[in-house]
């Protein structure tokens, strides 16, 4: 344990906090990866065949148990310390603020610090228990009573796919213009060097039209994505196309006039480090320039 330190949400969780209280952490856990198996069984010539489909489980549970020694806040009796204490718990890890970062930082075999993300969601609130004899393990959170006080307050939560990760991605966003195609009679071209982790999503915004393009596509040579978008408006200024950019449930676009037209599947991704992208007028006449950004991990799943 002495080997790991934990952050949450970009704070370390082993320090003294606001109130007195020292944090450290006892324990921790994160569930392996499971397979979801679907069972269907089929009744043929007699004999029993399973037609079994099996996937990935995207979500995996982790467990943080932190030890609070409440004895450096100032109260009038260890009780009021451990409610204190165990409020300034409540507050840190509220289940309503939503995905966080869960970072381990370990040392490897070198003794070069390793960092590793989760993105992490808390489920519950523990509720408080008052004990006056020694914990039960660090299964269960509880107050227990001592000299000055102390608390086992263990934070559950899940993480979604894919699990842990390094830092670069988390903290890579940007802003459109960042890289522009200026797409009209010939094809443009920008290289991008994503610096993350994994690949991104990208999100191409309209701008600067001139004429009546109703047909654009963007092609990554990398990976051989391509994503074709149609608009028998034409395309206007500030139409767009998301892909898993800014809502990871969704496939986003400006509106139901812009459809993704074209054979296979449109989509569009930035691999890990350089890359060239080509923007190409498939249909109208004109220009236009489509200014490309790609987002966060967390906003790209």
């Amino acid at each position: 344990m002495s080997t790991i330190t934990w952050e949450w949400d970009g704070s370390a969780v082993a320090r003294t906090t606001a109130l007195g209280a020292e944090w450290t952490v006892d324990d921790y856990f994160v569930s392996p990866a499971r397979a979801v198996t679907d069972h269907k069984r089929v009744d043929l010539l007699d004999a029993l065949i399973d037609n079994t489909e099996t996937t990935l489980d995207p979500v995996r549970d982790w467990r943080l148990v932190i030890r609070a020694d409440v004895s450096g806040i100032s109260a009038a009796n260890t009780r009021r310390k451990l409610y204190a204490g165990w409020e300034e718990l409540v507050t840190a890890f509220d289940p309503t603020q939503g995905v966080k970062k869960l970072e381990a930082t370990r040392k490897d075999t070198s003794g070069t610090d390793v960092a590793r993300h989760l993105l992490a969601e808390i489920g519950e609130v523990p509720s408080l228990q008052i004990h006056t004899a020694d914990p039960r393990g660090l299964a269960e959170s509880g107050a227990y009573d001592g000299e000055d006080g102390y608390i086992i307050y263990v934070v559950r939560g899940t993480t979604v796919f894919p699990y842990w990760v390094d830092a670069d991605l988390l903290d890579q966003d940007t802003a459109p213009a960042d890289a522009e195609l200026n797409i009209g009679a010939s094809p443009d071209t920008v290289t991008i060097d994503n610096a993350g982790a994994r690949w991104v999503g990208v999100r191409a915004l309209v701008g600067s039209v001139s004429g009546s393009v109703t047909q654009w596509s963007i092609s990554n040579a990398a990976n051989s994505d391509l994503l074709t978008v149609s608009n028998a408006g034409p395309f206007a200024n500030g139409d767009y196309v998301d892909m898993l950019a800014t809502d990871p449930r969704k496939i986003d676009r400006a509106d139901s006039a812009n459809k993704f037209t074209g054979g296979g599947i449109n989509r569009l991704r930035l691999d890990k480090g350089s890359q060239v992208l080509t923007g190409s007028r498939l249909a109208g006449t004109g220009t236009l320039t489509l200014s490309l950004s790609w987002p966060k991990l967390s906003l790209t799943l």
